[in-house]
């Protein structure tokens, strides 16, 4: 009877054992994906940090390009305004024709 109850203990100890190197496989299998998840999750946190800094740069860059639009448009009301109260620049035809030098006129002939 000892032997069968020896034989039973040590039956159940090796389904313990086998039992707990299964749950060690188990847990250094999960630790690995943890590792790895917090690696993706760092490189995500980054990739995110860079993306809101260039929305920032950008931001900034459309802010400026909007403060030129505008001194641009003030700058051309302005112009605007100043023509609109000047008088006309009457155009009037050439009647002097400018000739080419003697000199010229023989090299471009040749």
């Amino acid at each position: 009877m000892l032997n069968s109850q020896a034989e039973t203990l040590e039956t159940q100890a090796f389904a313990l054992d086998a039992q707990i190197s299964d749950s060690e496989a188990e847990m250094r299998a999960t630790e690995n994906r943890l590792g790895q998840n917090r690696e993706r999750i760092a490189a995500h946190e980054s990739t995110i940090e860079h993306e809101r800094r260039r929305t920032r740069d950008l931001d900034e860059e459309v802010a400026r390009y909007r403060r030129q639009l505008t001194s641009m448009s003030t700058r051309a009301v302005d112009c605007s305004n100043r023509l609109a109260g000047s008088k006309p620049i009457s155009r009037k035809p050439r009647t002097n024709i400018v000739r080419w030098p003697a000199a010229w006129r023989k090299r471009s002939a040749t």
